[in-house]
């Protein structure tokens, strides 16, 4: 037995141990504390007044508790993106939640004075903020006015957040912006005002204002966001766009929703040298430039209006360095918009750009096209689109979506050959009595054809083939295919043609990714198999199946019940050859 000496030497050594000096890195410790930070939903799921927020907040604050070596970088990355306000009110112990008159919502005010631990603790967390994303109506709901007069006092002139980059739904439409704009300071980068005008009807002087008080703060803006939350349309002005042109270091600006520009407003606006990126509404009521403007600089294009307005800007303006588009025509006569006005349209459009996003929405039963003749097909309607031989990148999204099929598909692919992207939406159907969908035969050519392509994802889709192609095609290893989603016209619990569609897909594309989260959101029917899809890829990379499970072998598969519960998933197995090889279980699915 060892001596009491000997029991406290053995524990003097352990303590002395020396750590990795990766501990110590605090670069790597933020590399790898950023996996568990608040991230933005996608792209595409963006509302008008910025993106949702991902929340793991409570694992970073289990990392800052852990030693002094972890506390710095994860208290710096739990809060660089915040949402709402009251993390920082509670650090206050006279903070309190009352229901404030206005829609019943929460309001956090201070019922008296914070001590001067409390205030050095919230200067501190909030020297920590780069992002920060206000909710609509929550944001400036979340403070009262006294409290926020009340930090404003204490301040003595310093910015809130001295170190926010990032301002998200600042609203400018409510009474109060003077003290909300205490979050404004010379530092920020990236600004989104919204404007929420259905408690009032807005005023010719409330965006120029705003402008103003913004440029004074923050002069060296580099991306700059208006939003509308609803109410009339609105004319960006000229006071309110000298105001965005001297912001000389701008290089995004987006219009949302019922904001539009006309031709004076775009002249001005061709002189930021530095923009990049404009998303607006056209509304030319205004005479034309007597000469032809120039953006040089802007090479993503995001436009919505009329085909006629939509026309005339490419008439009169030029943008030399185009590469990506985005055109949502606001009139309801889809057929007749792309095959006579959008023809003139793309006329105009330089053949040099390389991604192509076409949108039409918004459409009620009474506005769906009424065809008394033969109902045109994709590929007739965008006949003009097809010259454009330069696109890596094309989405359709369509409320009403004309007649897709195989060779709709197969003129696509061959007209653009340097596709990487193809995406087509699963609007609602042309009232058609004989409507045409797209098969699996256009999976397998886009295997067996196209090696360039990363993403595919298809309408409505005809599955009664599936189980001809299952017995005739080989796996193909070699393609680039990373993302595919479809339709299947199928019953949900059909779990015979789920899983053959599961095992043609694995078998067409083997080396296929399945991300968290999805800016396509499709039908149950490819939800389920894509559950499949996943305990597949997750049984390849299983140490003890890499021998046994090669790519492509997979020609069968079942699933097992298990228990009903909350997380649950069910035992699966593959069938290779005679064996039996468990796949994934509850416990193994997400290797």
């Amino acid at each position: 037995m060892a001596t009491s000496v000997e029991a406290g030497s053995a524990i003097s050594q352990r303590r002395w141990i020396p750590v990795h000096a990766a501990i110590y890195c605090q670069e790597i410790l933020r590399h790898i504390f950023s996996y568990y930070a608040d991230v933005p939903s996608p792209a595409k799921q963006h509302g008008p007044f910025g993106p949702n927020l991902k929340t793991q907040g409570a694992t970073l604050a289990n990392l800052a508790r852990t030693c002094r070596a972890f506390s710095e970088p994860a208290l710096d990355t739990l809060w660089r993106r915040m949402d709402r306000l009251a993390p920082f009110i509670f650090v206050f112990s006279c903070a309190e939640e009352v229901t404030s008159d206005l829609f019943g919502l929460p309001e956090y005010r201070l019922r008296g004075e914070a001590s001067e631990a409390e205030w050095n603790r919230f200067l501190k967390y909030t020297r920590l903020v780069r992002e920060l994303y206000l909710r609509p109506f929550l944001g400036y709901q979340q403070l009262s006015d006294g409290s926020m007069r009340y930090l404003l006092e204490r301040l003595e002139g310093r910015p809130l957040f001295p170190r926010l980059q990032v301002l998200h739904s600042l609203d400018v439409s409510h009474g109060g912006f003077d003290r909300r704009s205490a979050l404004l300071y010379s530092g920020l980068r990236v600004l989104s005002l919204s404007m929420m005008f259905h408690f009032r009807q807005p005023t010719s002087d409330v965006i120029p204002r705003a402008l103003e008080t913004v440029h004074t703060a923050s002069p060296e803006l580099t991306t700059l966001i208006l939003a509308v939350e609803e109410g009339q349309d609105i004319e960006i002005g000229v006071d309110a766009l000298a105001t965005i042109v001297s912001f000389r270091c701008l290089r995004e600006l987006h219009l949302r929703r019922t904001l539009y520009l006309n031709y004076a407003s775009l002249v001005q606006l061709a002189n930021l040298e530095l923009l990049e990126r404009v998303s607006a509404g056209l509304r030319f009521d205004d005479a034309p430039p007597s000469h032809t403007a120039c953006f040089r600089a802007v090479h993503d294009l995001d436009l919505r209006g009329s085909s006629e307005a939509l026309t005339a800007f490419f008439a009169h303006f030029t943008i030399p360095g185009l590469q990506t588009l985005a055109i949502n025509p606001t009139v309801h006569d889809l057929d007749v918009i792309l095959s006579s006005a959008m023809a003139d349209l793309f006329d105009r459009v330089p053949r040099t750009i390389t991604s192509l996003l076409l949108e039409q929405g918004w459409m009620s039963n009474r506005d769906a096209p009424n065809l008394s003749t033969q109902t045109p097909t994709l590929v007739d309607m965008l006949q003009p689109l097809l010259q454009f031989r330069l696109l890596h990148r094309v989405e359709i999204n369509f409320e009403y979506l004309p007649p897709v099929d195989d060779g709709c598909i197969k003129s696509m692919l061959e007209a653009w050959p340097n596709l990487t992207h193809l995406a087509i939406a699963p609007g609602r159907p042309y009232p058609s009595e004989t409507f045409r969908l797209p098969t699996m035969n256009s999976l397998v050519l886009a295997a067996t054809t196209y090696p360039k392509l990363e993403q595919l994802h298809l309408p409505l889709t005809d599955v009664s083939n599936v189980h001809i192609l299952l017995l005739q095609q080989e796996s193909f290893p070699g393609h680039s295919l990373k993302a595919v989603s479809l339709a299947p016209k199928c019953r949900e619990d059909n779990d015979y043609i789920v899983r053959q569609i599961a095992c043609l897909v694995d078998r067409l594309f083997p080396h296929l990714e399945f991300p968290l989260q999805s800016a396509w959101n499709y039908c149950r029917q490819w939800r389920a198999v894509k559950t499949h899809l996943v305990c597949m890829s997750a049984g390849r990379k299983h140490a003890s199946l890499r021998e046994l499970l090669e790519r492509g072998r997979v020609v069968c598969m079942c699933a097992c019940r298990g228990p009903e519960g909350i997380n649950q998933v069910p035992d699966f197995h593959v069938h290779v050859t005679d064996k039996i090889i468990p796949v994934a279980t509850s416990e193994n699915w997400r290797l």
